[in-house]
């Protein structure tokens, strides 16, 4: 069993389940913010904006909560958002085409991801102190547990597919028509990554 890394830490056996459930909430949130958007139909800036909140406010807070001080993972977590939300929503005001997805959007979601082990680091001391171990573990377990969340979120598709096609054998087709569906496939995303 792995040595826990503080002594203040306490084991949260529910975690699993209820960032599982957050991401899938996530994934519905989104799915209502972008549901009759195309091609054709480009979406309103607001709600490009709403949605770039969504997504970086649940990432940030399934990557940063803990049992200890998770109501400063919140505040992080909404003000991460509201920041990237605000960068996208003023960088579609100037452009030819109102689209949110432009280098300062991308350069701010660089620095969520550079703020977030320097949140954890302030959320586990309690005070603005920047202990290397500490702000050193933080940046490589976010670093690991984004690449394992990618990863587990491909397996879990996988595994749906791969169950909807023996389903499908059978004559069954209800599982592979809900994969078909947007709000279904972004709600099993969700739950992958929070999982």
């Amino acid at each position: 069993m792995a040595e826990r890394f503080d002594t203040e830490d306490r084991d949260w056996p529910m975690r699993p389940w209820i960032m599982a459930a957050v991401g899938a909430v996530g994934g519905l949130v989104v799915h209502l913010l972008t549901d009759r958007y195309g091609y054709s139909n480009p979406m309103p800036v607001w709600k490009q904006a709403a949605t770039a909140f969504t997504v970086i406010a649940v990432v940030s807070f399934l990557l940063t909560v803990e049992l200890r001080r998770w109501s400063w993972s919140i505040a992080f977590a909404v003000g991460l958002g509201a920041v990237i939300a605000l960068v996208g929503w003023f960088t579609a005001q100037y452009n030819r085409v109102p689209e949110i997805f432009e280098f300062p959007f991308f350069s701010g979601i660089l620095a969520v991801l550079g703020a977030a082990p320097l949140f954890q680091t302030i959320r586990d001391e309690g005070a603005w102190r920047f202990p290397y171990a500490r702000l050193h573990r933080h940046a490589w377990t976010d670093a690991v547990i984004g690449a394992a969340s990618l990863l587990f979120t491909g397996v879990t598709f996988l595994m749906a597919w791969l169950i909807a096609s023996l389903f499908d054998v059978i004559g069954i087709d209800a599982i592979k028509e809900l994969l078909k569906e947007e709000w279904f496939s972004l709600d099993v995303g969700g739950l992958g990554v929070g999982r």
